[in-house]
């Protein structure tokens, strides 16, 4: 017969201590319940012998109390334990959703993961580069919209030296083994790669900075159709950083910029922004200008302007949400502009330094905007339920109201009053939809908003867990929601009708501001 080992022997005295330790518990939770029972019979007894020695009438006073006191106990708990079930529906349906839209691995990440385990294992730097070209020359599929961007995007990296250019692989996680192994692949020969043929390279699952957005500018040529406005304008991965640009270069031509910056200046600088804006918004998002109508969005025009003629008068103009911090400032002209237009800072920040040169790049701006939610409590909103926090969307309520509804038609509605009878009629009535919009401030400023969850579920390297930015509670949505646009790329007759737009508002404005000013001094002279 074979005789033990110490190996046997130890793990018969592991798990005969875990035995043992979970035997005192059990007795340790038998003994608490059993005296927590003869306590609460006491109490009970004694509560009895007491009740004997009152009249009736005390003991129905003291009874009605203790009645209202679990009454209020037992609301409070279930008001809390429908919160918690709301947000496990939510998780709930948020992970659903994650495992259906998530696809099996393809060859291209099976490949990926087979260089990084090569690396690790400490393969020669020269075969793990040579992998890594087959990886990039791997099939991808991804939607038309995205495909679409990166093949413009790749055009402006024609005629380019290797040694300029070097995008380096990043993880979603951003760890720190990726940086060396991204540094051994060396540079790449961007000339052998077909980067037209591989969206992939260029999608949201690598990540580039603003180093990466200032090479490809480098190198990139200006667009034969900004010759017709007299300004070399480059294509970049950004078409509405590209049309925001040239907005701006347009309106600094035509407003020349004074010597000294008075009032007078800066009413037409912000009549000539705002009208121009509105123009732009017309024209390429005719439903996003619906929406700049609803909430009075003027920090955009006060923001352009001050970027057009930087001054101290039109810095005090600026919203807090959008004053800029310092990467903005010392990266200024490094990543696209429209990244200026989103109103957290923290936000920002992140994009520049991960996204500036990814061509999928106003899809994360439209999908920020789309996600600003104001936040508020249930029981204030629909009708006969309970009070748990809970926050709605911006776009949501606008999409339910009438477009053609002004601020002061809004405040006209008679007959209805919040709360709504239920969360259907808050999203498919525009009289219900215009009261919670009102009610949650939604037209008072971006300091009323912060950000839908969902929007850090799509890009999670965009949060950061210190800036208080994140919405809390169960979200209010309808049975269908919708992002706002971007608009396309410029084309030369878009080009020339903001050139013609400007010169002619610009031209008008002067012309009457020169007629008041004209008609006064001759009023002060017949006077005189």
């Amino acid at each position: 017969m074979a005789k033990p080992t110490k190996r046997g022997s130890a793990t018969q005295a592991e798990s005969d201590v875990v035995r043992d330790e979970r035997k005192k518990i059990r007795n340790r939770l038998s003994q608490r319940a059993f005296r927590r029972r003869r306590e609460e019979h006491m109490r009970e007894l004694e509560s009895r012998a007491n009740a004997s020695e009152q009249p009736d009438g005390d003991r129905v006073v003291v009874l009605e109390q203790e009645n209202r006191r679990l009454r209020a106990h037992i609301t409070q708990l279930q008001s809390q334990l429908e919160s918690i079930q709301a947000t496990i529906q939510l998780m709930t349906k948020s992970s659903t959703l994650l495992l259906d839209a998530s696809d099996p691995p393809s060859n291209g990440d099976l490949e990926i993961e087979q260089v990084r385990t090569q690396h690790q294992s400490g393969q020669d730097p020269s075969n793990t580069a040579s992998t890594s070209k087959e990886v990039l020359w791997a099939p991808a599929t991804t939607n038309n919209n995205q495909q679409n961007a990166s093949s413009n995007f790749s055009l402006l990296l024609r005629g380019s030296n290797s040694g300029r250019f070097s995008p380096s692989f990043v993880s979603h996680n951003m760890e720190a083994g990726i940086d060396a192994f991204a540094e051994s692949l060396g540079p790449i020969q961007l000339e052998s790669l077909p980067l037209t043929r591989t969206p992939e390279f260029w999608g949201l699952s690598h990540q580039m900075g603003s180093q990466a957005y200032t090479n490809a500018l480098e190198l990139s040529l200006p667009s034969p159709s900004s010759a017709l406005v007299g300004l070399n304008c480059v294509e970049s991965n950004s078409p509405f950083s590209d049309h925001i640009q040239l907005l701006k270069k347009l309106l600094k031509t035509k407003l020349k910029q004074p010597h000294r910056m008075d009032r007078a200046f800066c009413q037409i600088l912000y009549q000539s922004v705002s009208s121009v804006l509105a123009m732009f918004n017309s024209i390429t998002r005719p439903d996003v200008m619906n929406w700049y109508a609803k909430t009075r969005f003027f920090h955009i025009v006060e923001l352009t302007a001050w970027q057009i003629f930087p001054s101290p008068m039109t810095f005090s103009r600026l919203s807090e949400r959008y004053k800029p911090t310092r990467s903005q400032l010392a990266l200024q002209g490094q990543y696209p502009c429209v990244v200026d237009w989103i109103p957290f800072a923290s936000i920002r920040d992140r994009v520049i330094q991960l996204h500036a040169a990814n061509p999928c790049i106003d899809q994360i701006f439209c999908d920020a905007v789309s996600a600003y939610v104001v936040e508020s409590t249930m029981s204030e909103l629909i009708m006969g339920t309970s009070p748990i926090k809970v926050y709605v969307r911006v776009t949501d309520l606008i999409a339910s109201m009438s477009p053609d509804q002004t601020r002061q038609e809004r405040l006209d509605i008679n007959g209805v009053q919040l709360p709504a009878p239920d969360l259907r009629t808050l999203f498919s009535s525009p009289k219900y939809a215009q009261l919670a919009f009102g009610y949650l401030r939604m037209d008072c400023g971006a300091q009323e908003y912060k950000i839908d969850p969902m929007f850090f579920g799509k890009y999670p390297e965009l949060c950061d867990p210190s800036d208080d930015i994140l919405a809390t509670g169960v979200p209010l949505r309808p049975e269908s929601q919708i992002t706002l646009t971007s608009p396309r790329h410029l084309d030369p007759m878009t080009m020339t009708i903001y050139s013609s737009f400007i010169n002619f508002s610009l031209d008008a404005v002067k012309a009457f501001s020169n007629h008041t000013t004209s008609k006064r001094n001759h009023k002060v002279t017949v006077s005189g």
